[in-house]
């Protein structure tokens, strides 16, 4: 049945394998003794695929046209046995990818009234952050804080169930790994401010965003909340002023990446060798006027009113966790 042709290209002889035209439709003809209608039966699929069901099973699972395929196939066109089949190969393939290496992906921040949520959802590379991605730690992050869940394991938050879904976060999770072939994982996550105050205001910045403030959310590469604390109750002239000076701030703890507010001691200089920037907030030079950030704080209580920054957390995707004080809020 096979042979080999001799071809000659830049005077070098290559040989190919070439396979003869089997024809089907002539019921007569034998290929090496065996009928070609023996060889359609095993060409064939023993069951009749039903297009229409293949759409429909799509739309549930958003698996792609070949799995949807092979799940009815495997099933005789039902569509729900199908679907448990398609749960039982998204489980198996995240399994297998669990243990890769996954440092991509980005922080999303999330304000919901006054709650304030930071999450660092990860995958295996940058072709992997699409929208698909970026509703999962959507839907994430919105059913940790309406559930509460702060300080779970990572077990435990796996289990939760996201309000109108059929299936758990592990579920969701596993589905989108399936979907983009890659390990997806929730790094790690934390409420903000870590205690309550009532008398904080709470401002965010999300740097190299892929969007921002979408139903309460922010998803960039890097994630920055602050806790500012006026000394009394705020005007509607100072409370404008504060709200256009604390994301400044965020800016500012983004592009620097501090360690700490202040220094131990007043006029006591840290600087970081890899940066050649001082790790205390307070001592930077601030990015958006002359002077120190200190200076920018002292401008603003001399116009309006005393403010003292409470925290501020700084997340930036794919940073390593042992160079960090907790992952942390900074005091």
């Amino acid at each position: 049945m096979l042979r080999r042709l001799a071809t000659r290209r830049n005077n070098t002889i290559r040989t190919t394998q070439y396979r003869p035209h089997i024809n089907l439709n002539n019921q007569s003809k034998l290929v090496n003794g065996i009928s070609s209608q023996l060889l359609r039966s095993y060409c064939e699929p023993a069951v009749k695929l039903d297009i229409k069901k293949v759409k429909e099973l799509r739309d549930i699972t958003k698996a792609g046209v070949k799995d949807c395929r092979d799940a009815l196939l495997a099933s005789n066109n039902d569509v729900e046995a199908a679907t448990t089949w398609l749960l039982g190969k998204h489980a198996q393939v995240a399994g297998k990818k669990s243990g890769r290496i996954a440092l991509e992906g980005g922080v999303i921040v999330t304000k919901r009234d006054d709650k304030h949520l930071i999450m660092e959802f990860n995958c295996e590379t940058d072709f992997g952050v699409q929208d698909i991605f970026t509703d999962v730690a959507q839907t994430v992050s919105e059913t940790i804080l309406d559930q509460d869940a702060y300080g779970k394991t990572a077990e435990e938050l796996l289990e939760l169930q996201p309000a109108g879904q059929e299936k758990n976060i592990n579920g969701i999770i596993e589905e989108l790994s399936y979907q983009l072939r890659e390990n997806v994982n929730v790094r790690r996550y934390q409420q903000f401010p870590t205690q309550p105050n009532e008398k904080a205001h709470i401002y965010q910045y999300v740097h190299n965003s892929r969007f921002t403030n979408k139903g309460g959310h922010s998803f960039g590469q890097t994630g920055v909340l602050i806790e500012i604390e006026p000394e009394a109750e705020l005007d509607q002239k100072q409370k404008s002023a504060l709200d256009d000076f604390g994301p400044k701030l965020c800016m500012q703890i983004a592009a620097y990446g501090p360690k700490k507010i202040a220094p131990e001691q007043e006029g006591e200089k840290e600087i970081d060798e890899t940066t050649g920037w001082d790790v205390a907030l307070l001592n930077q030079d601030y990015v958006m006027a002359k002077g120190t950030v200190l200076n920018a704080m002292e401008k603003y209580s001399q116009k309006h009113q005393n403010i003292k920054i409470k925290s501020f957390v700084r997340w930036k995707t794919g940073e390593k966790l042992e160079d960090l004080d907790d992952s942390v809020v900074y005091k």
